[in-house]
């Protein structure tokens, strides 16, 4: 069995999308819509994936351009949570006082 087909079973994919190729190919999820950073330090979205690159509408661009998938910095898709140390002591504070 190749290296492909058991990347597709265990993905439960019958064949490799765009998205799919990059990230087999070099381990980077792609998100459609997602944020990205060029090399150069422009910003920019995803738009989509044709032949092992990716589109990317650069913020006031009407267009897109392809980009290599090393090319880019991409952001995560939903930012983490973010914590701040007033409600962690305060909920501390409740703890230790029962």
């Amino acid at each position: 069995m190749s290296a492909i087909s058991r990347f597709l079973k265990e993905h439960g994919l019958k064949h490799l999308t765009p998205f799919w190729y990059v990230r087999y190919r070099y381990g980077i999820i792609l998100r459609r819509f997602g944020r990205v950073r060029t090399v150069n330090g422009a910003y920019g979205t995803i738009t989509c994936a044709r032949g092992g690159y990716v589109y990317v509408r650069l913020d006031g661009e009407k267009r897109s351009g392809r980009y290599h998938p090393k090319e880019l910095v991409y952001y995560p898709a939903r930012p983490e949570p973010v914590h701040h140390k007033e409600e962690d002591n305060e909920s501390n504070e409740d703890r230790v006082g029962s």
